[in-house]
């Protein structure tokens, strides 16, 4: 009900029906989008085979454990995550290496590699893992099958979710018709239209300020005006404050408790301090989503019920390097490489819409 509430907001009047939000947004670009896949009979059939297998999967998670799915949704599961608590540890010896049933990472046919001059990497950190490992193409070229596939894979993300990011991303920064997008800046990579598509301009990639996925307010990188265009880099400040509030309202965890706070935060700096300050759909539901997504996808699944977002688990997919000086430096994003486990089951698009407004109201109860 939260889900078709959620996407009738977005959809039908272009705005999240929040008062932070303004009507600022053609929501027939995102319809758009979504037809595109639809009338892809390939892609559409890969969607629904994903899904219902990936239904299935929940399913039997909640069977092992002597329950029903009809007992566990989405705001259940977001609960355990603010409320699930862990021992800190060093950041070196905490990952287990071995437990049974769940899918470990990283994958010895999936080595991460550093990305090379050109290739694109931007400001969705799960995206530029999956690069940075080979689970889409290490240019950062992608298509949306490829990009729904991987996600899958290593994060677990429900297909209808992992479908509805993926339309959005190729509809206001991709290449339509051969479905492919650059998860950095604009790439002539992504032009499938030849000199037509030069006149036209080429596409901007996620990278493009005021695109789909990236916006101000981020909870791990800068806005683009504050930061001289660097909108696709770890930004060191923005992960001290995540730590910060990790260690004061997480117990040393990054659950939904610390991340709200820092949402809260940095919607505030930007508030403040960004006189071109942007917070308009899709891309404030999608910074929202996004901080919901480090504890979301990030936490290691085999850690308390639904896993626990510790530092050893998110460290690594933020791309943070600590120093010997207790300073942050952005490396490029990976896999744990000690071990990760992913989550149990899959994040369909119900949760991920509990995951904003559970952020979004949390934060305007602070704020």
């Amino acid at each position: 009900m939260k889900t078709t509430l959620f996407l009738s907001a977005l959809l039908g009047s272009g705005v999240l029906a929040f008062p932070w939000l303004s009507p600022d947004f053609r929501e027939d670009n995102l319809k758009r989008g979504l037809e595109a896949i639809k009338k892809d009979p390939e892609l559409s059939d890969l969607i629904n085979d994903l899904y219902r297998r990936q239904v299935q999967e929940k399913d039997e998670f909640f069977a092992n454990f002597n329950v029903t799915a009809e007992h566990e949704d989405a705001t259940d599961g977001i609960h355990r995550r603010q409320t699930t608590r862990c021992n800190s540890h060093p950041l070196k010896d905490f990952l287990p290496t071995n437990v049974a049933g769940l899918r470990k990472f990283p994958e010895a046919a999936y080595p991460y590699r550093d990305p090379k001059p050109t290739d694109q990497r931007g400001p969705c950190p799960g995206l530029n893992t999956l690069a940075n490992h080979g689970y889409i193409p290490r240019n950062g070229i992608a298509t949306v099958a490829q990009t729904i596939k991987a996600s899958a894979e290593v994060f677990n993300m429900g297909a209808d979710l992992a479908a509805f990011l993926a339309g959005g991303s190729l509809v206001f920064a991709g290449d339509i018709p051969s479905m492919r997008y650059s998860i950095g800046g604009s790439d002539s990579r992504t032009n499938s239209l030849g000199f037509l598509g030069a006149a036209l301009g080429t596409q901007t990639g996620l990278s493009g300020h005021l695109r789909f996925k990236e916006g101000d307010a981020s909870g791990t990188r800068c806005d683009f005006y504050l930061c001289d265009g660097d909108n696709h880099n770890l930004d060191p400040s923005v992960f001290k404050d995540l730590q910060n509030q990790a260690k004061t309202y997480g117990g040393g965890q990054y659950n939904v408790k610390a991340v709200t706070r820092h949402f809260a935060n940095q919607y505030t700096n930007s508030r403040e301090n960004n006189p071109y300050f942007y917070f308009f759909p899709p891309q404030a539901a999608l910074v929202i989503g996004a901080t919901y997504f480090i504890p979301g996808f990030f936490s290691n699944g085999t850690i308390g019920a639904g896993g626990v977002a510790n530092e050893a688990s998110i460290a690594s997919f933020l791309g943070t390097q600590f120093n010997n000086d207790g300073s942050v430096t952005y490396i490029p994003e990976q896999i744990p490489p000690q071990g990760w486990y992913r989550r149990a089951y899959p994040m369909f698009l119900s949760e991920g819409v509990d995951g904003i407004i559970t952020l979004y109201t949390g934060a305007a109860a602070i704020l």
